[in-house]
């Protein structure tokens, strides 16, 4: 192969592999050391063979005859692309490739090749167009030279000898074989299976070993492989490294990597984004076809009008007692939220949705929250419904069930809602709809109703009542629960300066900026600055006008709606068990009939009796004023007759309904401590002809007090049997038997089996054996109906049915009643009635044929009816 003219100038058709190969044959490798990266370390024999002393003058080096330096050259070449093998710089079929073409020619014209696999010489042999292995004889005598320090090299022909009829073919001139093919241009034919070490570990554990390559049937020569020498390394230095032509080889195949990868990426992103269509193709044909059935409701929601159906409270005779609608406190006004005080929007807002103004109709934020204190709290304890979510469950999918799928539709639901119509428009629509108690739809008749005024003119502590009303209109009514309604009032005063500001969509408020409430801010108040509030260091409200507004708020006598309905005490009692059990949207809106309890004739008898009682002792200056009856039947429960009071409309408390208010029992609770005395408990346990002591009782209370009970005929009667002391209402007997044969926990546990409850932080003591501890006379009438029904603990009733017409049809609502349970024996049971029925046994205190009878009525007095007294302060 001939040299080339001008070996610096790279040609300008040659591909990159081709001007890498020429870089590295140019290259000179008798100073170029090996790469860490992938050079073979020299061993330790090499190190001991290759060392001179310190003062010792270097070895002549020898001179390189042209035919060596081609070989050097390649061999440094074919180390150069093992290194790019190893570093994956290339394949494996490009290195093949590679070395092939850089096949070096002798003087002798015979071609040599370093093999891919074994990294041994090859030569070609003319005669049997075969390559064998061989060693260039050049390399040979160049290495021979080197360790013997021969500074002279003579031109060293090749050891074969070319047959006559062998033309040499001129330099340069390419050499063909018999099939046509270009020498060089072919792979040698190995057998695959054939295993030969490769030159660097023969070096290295078997340092100038003879190596005998097994020959063909004319048999192969004898080979030296002798150590190849440090002088001649196998790749190229940092200096070749750095080359401005190999870098940009090397950053041409970076960027390649880079397209590739590039294109790796774009198709995967190709890929995302066909997944991320048909994905959204089919979220939206499930997001439509869950709306198809309220699209109808949603359009609706720009011209939504209230639909208001009457409910009806029917008597157990079916008389109506009463029609309740929405129009009992007048007509509900619509108004625009330019017609709404801005606190009230901002209290509503903070109160129900604080970021309503953000959100897409749904609060994520608050969906989690709300989930987390689910899970904490073992129930539902939070819904997190947006002001969007609760239009769509009232106004659109008018559902009140609690189920993961009603959930998912007001969501959906909502989340339409909030975008075909804007925030004013969903603030508005909810402000005029929803309920505020009270029977107010509506935040204009809310403020009329509360405060007197319109929305417009709602300050800071009204508007946070109002909205403090909303989540729970029954639990935070000011009419009924008062002091719970200012609590609240005060929890959300202070949700709105955690809050702060607020901006406004409506009228211009946009221009104007958000609507702000913080601790100091200052506000406009009659011609003047104003501070607004004031907290103290523990985050109380302690100054500004809204200190003012609160103690205006909690002087106020906020009174209920007047109306004009049979029984009102009843039918209010009637309309709440419905809001308990259906809530306060299914009263106004489904049309309901509810069918009760009451018996009118016994409802009369009852309440003109009770008028007539209080009229007298209020005539007597007895300090009386109010009183309560209650009739029910004890084997069913039912609520047969309720008076709440003598007068509905007496300014006196007359709309308080004392049936449902602590009152002290007095001697109308001696029953239950018998009875716990009466039953067994391990043995121990009384008759009715027990000896009860009815004498002087000190009773040592500890700390210096006493209690001595006395008798209300001021006696003491000695030895009573329990039964007489019961019936005559002894007091110094039943606080005995509370003291000597019940005590505190099994009277506690009685009171708990019978459904008397005691107000909290009531203590139980030996006054509570004469009615010291308060109770509900509702609560009373079912404890006696105890021992009237077998020892069966009934609860009491007063809704027997509810119905409501859907499409035409009646339907009958589910109610939810309590199951009886058998608190005490049926034995026991019977022992009181006895007892009490005794109209002799009472005779000393009460005289027979008492008002305790029915014989007026021409009943039987002994053993029919059983009764006690009881009065109470």
């Amino acid at each position: 192969m001939p040299d080339d003219p001008n070996p610096d100038k790279p040609p300008e058709d040659e591909s990159p592999e081709e001007m890498m190969g020429a870089i590295i044959n140019r290259a000179d490798g008798d100073d170029l050391p090996p790469p860490e990266d992938f050079a073979q370390a020299p061993s330790r024999e090499d190190e001991q063979r290759f060392a001179r002393p310190k003062d010792e003058a270097p070895a002549a080096q020898p001179k390189i005859s042209p035919v060596a330096q081609r070989f050097i050259d390649m061999r440094n070449q074919a180390a150069t692309l093992a290194a790019m093998l190893n570093k994956e710089e290339i394949s494996f079929d490009d290195y093949q490739r590679l070395l092939y073409e850089a096949m070096v020619q002798d003087e002798q014209g015979f071609w040599w090749m370093i093999d891919a696999e074994n990294d041994e010489w090859y030569r070609h042999d003319p005669q049997s167009n075969q390559w064998q292995t061989a060693y260039p004889a050049a390399l040979s005598e160049l290495e021979r030279a080197s360790q013997s320090g021969d500074a002279t090299l003579t031109q060293h022909d090749a050891d074969y000898e070319l047959p006559a009829s062998y033309s040499q073919p001129q330099a340069g001139e390419p050499i063909y074989d018999e099939r046509g093919v270009q020498i060089g241009t072919v792979p040698p034919t190995k057998d695959e299976l054939y295993t030969l070490p490769g030159a660097a570990a023969l070096s290295d554990e078997l340092p100038g070993q003879q190596l005998t390559h097994a020959g063909d049937a004319q048999g192969q020569a004898t080979l030296a492989a002798p150590a190849r020498s440090e002088q001649i390394p196998r790749a190229f230095d940092q200096d070749l490294q750095q080359s401005p032509i190999v870098q940009e080889l090397l950053e041409k195949r970076s960027r390649s990597r880079v397209r590739m990868l590039a294109m790796l990426f774009a198709g995967l992103l190709i890929l995302l984004l066909i997944a991320a269509i048909v994905s959204a193709g089919v979220i939206m044909m499930w997001y439509r076809d869950k709306l198809e059935p309220y699209a109808e409701a949603i359009a609706a929601l720009e011209n939504y009008t209230p639909a208001y159906q009457t409910a009806r409270i029917f008597a157990a005779d079916g008389s109506l007692l009463a029609a309740i609608n929405s129009q009992e406190t007048g007509a509900r006004t619509s108004v625009s939220l330019d017609q709404v005080s801005p606190y009230m929007l901002h209290a509503i807002v903070s109160q129900e949705n604080e970021r309503f103004f953000a959100d897409p109709g749904f609060d994520p934020i608050a969906i989690i929250r709300a989930f987390i204190q689910n899970v904490r709290g073992g129930g539902i304890e939070s819904g997190a419904s947006t002001i969007t979510q609760q239009i769509a469950r009232n106004l659109v999918l008018q559902d009140r069930q609690v189920t993961i799928e009603r959930k998912i539709n007001e969501i959906l639901v909502a989340l339409e809602i909030a975008n075909r119509y804007d925030k004013t428009f969903i603030l508005e629509l909810y402000l005029n709809e929803i309920f505020f108690g009270n029977q107010s739809y509506g935040v204009e008749a809310a403020a009329n109703f509360y405060f007197g005024h319109g929305a417009d003119e709602l300050n800071f502590a009204e508007a946070a009542l109002l909205a403090s009303i909303v989540p729970s209109p029954a639990l935070h009514d000011p009419v009924s629960n008062r002091a719970l309604a200012v609590a609240g009032m005060r929890s959300t005063m202070l949700k709105m300066i955690d809050v702060g500001c607020l901006q406004f969509h409506h009228g211009d408020w946009l221009a104007r900026g958000p609507f702000c409430i913080a601790d100091g801010a200052q506000v406009d108040f009659e011609n003047g600055k104003q501070t607004l509030v004031m907290l103290g260091d523990d985050g109380a409200i302690v100054g500004g006008l809204a200190i003012l507004q609160i103690a205006e708020i909690e002087t106020t006598i906020f009174q209920p709606a007047q109306a004009d309905r049979r029984y009102p005490h009843f039918v209010d009692f009637a309309r709440a068990r419905v809001v308990a059990e259906l809530g306060e949207e299914a009263l106004f809106t489904r049309g309901l009939s509810i069918h009760t309890t009451l018996q009118p004739r016994l409802q009369e008898a009852a309440q003109a009796a009770l008028s007539s009682q209080v009229r007298a002792l209020r005539a007597a200056a007895s300090g009386v004023n109010t009183g309560a009856v209650m009739v029910t039947d004890p084997r069913s429960g039912a609520i047969l007759a309720m008076a709440g009071s003598h007068d509905f409309n007496d300014a006196f408390a007359g709309q308080v309904n004392n049936a449902l208010t602590f009152q002290q029992p007095g001697s109308a609770i001696k029953p239950f401590v018998y009875m716990s005395a009466l039953q067994d408990n391990d043995g121990d346990y009384l008759t009715p002809a027990s000896i009860i002591w009815d004498v002087p009782l000190v009773a040592d209370l500890g700390a210096g007090g006493i209690y001595e009970p006395r008798n209300v005929d001021r006696r003491f009667h000695g030895a009573v049997p329990l039964r007489m002391a019961l019936q005559n209402s002894y007091n110094v007997p039943a606080v005995r038997v509370f003291q000597d044969h019940v005590g505190v926990g099994r009277f506690a546990n009685m009171m708990d089996a019978v459904g008397l409850d005691f107000p909290d932080g009531s203590l139980i003591s030996l006054s509570s054996a004469l009615g010291a501890n308060e109770v509900t006379l509702y609560d009373l009438m079912g404890a006696y109906a105890v021992m009237a029904s077998g020892g069966r603990r009934i609860p009491l009733f007063a809704i027997e049915r509810i119905t409501e017409t859907i499409d035409g049809q009646i339907v009958e609502l589910e109610l939810e009643r309590q199951e009886s349970q058998q608190v005490i024996s049926p034995a026991l049971a019977h022992l009181m009635q006895n007892i009490l029925s005794d109209d002799s046994a009472r005779a000393p205190s009460f005289n027979l044929n008492s008002q305790m009878t029915l014989a007026s009525l021409g009943i039987p007095a002994q053993n029919v009816v059983a009764a006690k007294t009881g009065t109470t302060n």
